[in-house]
């Protein structure tokens, strides 16, 4: 379940099999919010770090548009033995409900790209991330409202195959929920 094993295979019943125990990677659908962040090192003399992510999603519903603040904190701990003289880049996707717009961002080297991909809005940005010290990516970008029954908001947070288990702080409303993200988790919150 938490996602450091992944399974394919050109046998149909096996990789249906495999996608019903969450076996895949597949990006799931959802009738609700949506967050999946990606990261990929690609720096050409990488070092081995422990990388830990803190994320902070603040929610607005507003008429019938979702308002979101998304705050990713990014810290690399070099292991024993690694190079540590340079920062290690980061390519960084982050999927969200499709529609959704960007509305700012700082934190990355570059200006922040949109796509759609999978039948997600895509968020990219590079960063570079020096040995032992923090970097933020700060996104906000609004999203149609989902689909919500009885007043609950639903997010679905998808993990990020073969990471660590990071910590994530969700607030809309009045009302905070914080996790430690070990496998994909749906969230419910009742408004």
């Amino acid at each position: 379940r938490s996602k450091h094993l992944l399974f394919f295979s050109g046998n149909e019943k096996l990789q249906n099999l495999a996608e019903k125990y969450n076996l895949t990677g597949t990006i799931k659908a959802t009738a609700g919010d949506y967050l999946l962040i990606n990261d990929a090192l690609f720096s050409p003399k990488r070092s081995s770090w422990n990388l830990s992510q803190n994320v902070t999603k603040t929610i607005e519903l507003k008429d019938d548009r979702m308002l979101t603040e998304l705050k990713i904190e990014f810290e690399g701990q070099p292991e024993p033995g690694s190079p540590t003289g340079a920062g290690n880049l980061h390519f960084v996707r982050v999927y969200v409900p499709q529609g959704s717009k960007l509305n700012g961002s700082e934190g990355s080297a570059e200006a922040v790209g949109q796509s759609e991909d999978f039948e997600k809005t895509v968020f990219s940005a590079v960063l570079t991330l020096e040995p032992a010290k923090k970097k933020t990516l700060f996104l906000k970008y609004s999203s149609p409202k989902p689909k919500m029954e009885e007043a609950v908001y639903k997010l679905l947070i998808q993990k990020q195959p073969g990471t660590g288990n990071f910590k994530y702080n969700l607030k809309i409303g009045d009302k905070t929920e914080e996790l430690t993200l070990s496998e994909d988790k749906e969230i419910e919150i009742k408004l």
